[in-house]
């Protein structure tokens, strides 16, 4: 029988937080725009936050396997 697996939150450093977007992986827009990402998705799994898009992101969505991002110029940015 194998242990069982236990989870306790982790603080994400990320300042000025605006926007955030979960589902397999999560996605948060900060102060200055800039598009973070971590967990599991199509860019590999992700530990700690990195920046994807640094460009004036206003608004995200994540999807299981898929997200899209929309910047201050109504531009589409998509994965997955």
């Amino acid at each position: 029988m194998s242990p069982k697996q236990t989870w306790s939150p982790k603080k994400v450093d990320i300042a000025g937080v605006r926007k955030i977007s979960c589902n397999h992986h999560t996605a948060a827009i900060n102060e200055l725009g800039a598009l973070f990402f971590w967990g599991t998705g199509v860019f590999g799994t992700y530990y700690e936050p990195r920046i994807i898009i640094d460009a004036d992101i206003e608004e995200v969505s994540s999807g299981v396997s898929f997200g899209i991002a929309k910047d201050k110029d109504g531009l589409l940015w998509s994965w997955g």
